[in-house]
């Protein structure tokens, strides 16, 4: 169901490359909830005899487990069910050299079958499920991924109780050398040796904070690449005694994005671009209007966690309202880029949403309106954060606040309800796990003073 080509590095030779012993192991990664890889190390000539075509058994539980790999209830998985197994069958056009684990390491991502049926919940497959619904329409979608992450010295554990930014300034824009610039260049030299092709990379505004994007392309293997970089960012500030965290407000004054831009195609040529006023197409216009108007009802897709709502502030570059506009990064959808190039940048998602799930969430939108054609509101010109309610509808500020939304307004439709059941366990498991814990903060402010 993939849709896009082998690495060039890998295509067609692994089984030289494991003949001659330059490979000797493949990881089959199954994406899981969080935007992790889910799977298994295999001796490489067993890869080849066995699990290329055969595909790897694995508990059903890896679709459906939390940050600490707890179960969460779920119909694909549970002491009703047995805890059983799923098939993870490797989709070859996925496989990269991943040299950020090993010199001799291939990896390759999987989708879960069950009884020969593609499992619904799993985002890997929520995100292909859109995109066919896409070709029905004669479309294709495009996209380029911004993603942003902290740097922090040592460990996760020395970070916990204070965070420990790399740099501990702001140095958005900087080419002047910092102690992040290490790690920075082992992660693009293992990028580039996996031709996973980044566009670019950036130190961004906040301490320790950096960007990296991917080359745009077909937006499955845009998702695809960018759980890769996550994989390769994670081990590589580990080897330099590092971690990079993805969550999308590590400390109170640092938050971090997920920025995805996205453009539609028909017979290979763009179709958000046009004559209507602001450079849209009308296509472009209902598109927009189906992405405000589903937006604030898919919330868990774009934010899953409580943290992920620390985020949506005034002036954090994170959009408050579901809003659009030219230019304009204190929207939620903005219009950017120039000519056959315009297209759309969605502010909304977090460093902590899963890619491909995220992605489906926009894709239902953009279905949404170019079905049901909603209205358009007029476009935020200046502040967007400085509106009233009455000009433009807040989003949820809380995971609790947002779970009261999800659903309705046509999601159910245009997401589909095994999807919706299981998004709505997982933020309230997520909500149920940090209720009645008694944060650090708490106590250094109550402790000795009340």
């Amino acid at each position: 169901m993939s849709d896009h080509s082998p690495s060039p590095a890998l295509a067609g030779g692994l089984d030289r490359l494991i003949a001659d012993g330059r490979i000797d192991t493949v990881m089959v990664g199954l994406p899981d909830q969080q935007g992790r890889l889910a799977g298994k190390r295999y001796d490489g000539r067993h890869y080849l005899q066995h699990v290329r075509r055969a595909g790897m058994e694995m508990c059903a539980y890896t679709l459906a487990h939390d940050v600490d790999r707890i179960p969460i209830d779920a119909e694909i998985c549970g002491w009703d069910e047995g805890f059983g197994d799923v098939i993870a069958r490797p989709d070859d056009s996925t496989l990269v050299w991943a040299p950020w684990v090993s010199d001799r390491t291939a990896l390759v991502l999987a989708d879960p079958y069950r009884d020969g049926v593609l499992v619904p919940i799993a985002p890997r497959v929520q995100l292909q499920h859109q995109l066919e619904a896409l070709a029905h329409m004669g479309l294709t979608a495009h996209a380029g991924l911004e993603g942003e992450f902290v740097l922090c010295e040592g460990g996760s554990e020395d970070n916990i109780a204070a965070l420990r930014p790399g740099h501990p300034r702001n140095a958005d824009y900087s080419l002047d050398p910092t102690p992040l610039d290490a790690v920075c260049s082992d992660l693009t030299d293992h990028l580039r040796a996996a031709t996973i092709p980044f566009e670019s990379v950036k130190l961004e505004g906040a301490p320790g904070q950096v960007e990296f994007t991917i080359r745009y392309g077909p937006a499955l293997q845009a998702a695809d690449r960018h759980l890769l970089l996550k994989h390769a960012a994670t081990r590589t500030a580990r080897a330099h005694g590092m971690c990079a965290t993805f969550m999308a407000a590590p400390g109170s004054d640092i938050v971090s994005g997920l920025h995805i831009h996205l453009s539609l195609h028909r017979d290979g040529q763009p179709v958000l671009p046009g004559d209507q006023e602001h450079g849209l197409s009308e296509t472009g216009e209902h598109a927009i209007a189906g992405l405000l108007h589903l937006m604030p009802h898919l919330m868990p897709m774009y934010a899953p966690t409580p943290n992920s709502y620390r985020r949506y502030r005034p002036h954090s570059f994170a959009p408050t309202r579901s809003t659009w506009g030219i230019d304009n990064r204190s929207v939620a959808v903005r219009v950017t880029g120039h000519g056959t190039s315009r297209h759309l940048e969605i502010r909304l998602p977090g460093a902590d949403a899963q890619p491909h799930r995220a992605l489906a969430a926009i894709l239902a939108g953009v279905r949404y309106g170019l079905d049901q054609r909603p209205p358009l509101p007029a476009p935020v010109t200046g502040d967007g954060y400085a509106l009233s309610s009455a000009s433009a509808d807040p989003l949820p500020t809380t995971l609790p606040d947002a779970l009261r939304l999800f659903g309705g307004a046509a999601a159910d439709t245009y997401i589909g309800p095994e999807a919706l059941t299981f998004h709505r366990r997982a933020a309230q498991h997520e909500i149920a796990a940090l209720d009645g814990h008694v944060p650090d903060t708490e106590r250094r402010r109550y402790l000795d003073r009340v």
